[in-house]
């Protein structure tokens, strides 16, 4: 799988494509006061709840 991220100034784009079709797309907005653990957890939370796993 794939975790592919577009960083903008306003917006951040997610998506997991799998080899075949993406699995899922997300997008959150830039905050420039949040540490890179506040988005780890963000992320995270958001392939669990697309069923695609956590950290192992």
């Amino acid at each position: 799988m794939l975790l592919a991220a577009d960083v903008g100034n306003t917006l951040i784009t997610l998506g997991v494509h799998d080899g075949t079709a993406w699995r899922g797309r997300w997008r959150v907005r830039t905050v420039p006061d949040k540490t890179a653990d506040e988005y780890g957890i963000l992320i995270e939370g958001m392939l669990a709840r697309a069923g695609l796993g956590g950290v192992e």
